[in-house]
């Protein structure tokens, strides 16, 4: 299943959430609102992937790439 802002909900999250590409596409989804909102915090750091992404220019070359799963700086 492909995660978009116009996918349904799906009736049963225990179903979706055994599929492993329906946990990543979710994260995935997540990652891009929160790196895109630039009015939550100062700086927000998710990574996608392996990549990290950032609401903000700053210097990402120490922490790219990152096996973390969120990081949330305000």
């Amino acid at each position: 299943m492909l995660v978009t802002s116009v996918t349904k909900i799906p009736k049963s999250w225990q179903a979706f959430l055994r599929v492993d590409e329906n946990k990543t596409d979710l994260f995935h989804f997540l990652a891009d609102l929160v790196s895109n909102a630039t009015d939550i915090c100062e700086h927000v750091l998710v990574t996608h992937g392996k990549h990290v992404h950032s609401n903000s220019q700053i210097n990402k070359q120490s922490i790219d790439p990152c096996s973390h799963a969120l990081i949330l700086r305000c």
